[in-house]
């Protein structure tokens, strides 16, 4: 099998082929799994939402919505980041990774 993989340069098979047996199988049974709940899967909402996830993920750990709007990878996403920024989720994870800023301790004179 790898000296055809190698031969055709298939992405999908190199991928498949560069992992362990128990990866693979791991993996066919959770594919299996899935399948058995629903043959109806929108792919490309997935691949969205697996996107504006990337786009939470960088909000979360920069914390500047500025710049996490400027380097999201789709602009249809700027009010979801806003309102992500806004949420008490990102507020609890924020300080859940130890990323809260706080205030400095008050000047005594």
């Amino acid at each position: 099998m790898g000296e055809t993989t190698a031969a055709t340069g298939d992405p999908a098979r190199l991928a498949l082929d560069a992992l362990d047996r128990g990866v693979r199988d791991q993996a066919r049974v959770l594919a299996q799994r899935l399948l058995a709940r629903s043959q109806d899967h929108n792919l490309s909402r997935w691949a969205q939402s697996l996107g504006r996830t990337a786009d939470r993920f960088g909000l979360l750990v920069c914390g500047d919505v500025p710049v996490a709007v400027r380097l999201a990878g789709s602009p249809a996403g700027d009010g979801d980041l806003v309102d992500f920024a806004r949420s008490e989720a990102f507020l609890r994870l924020r300080a859940a990774l130890g990323l809260t800023v706080s205030a400095p301790p008050p000047v005594v004179r």
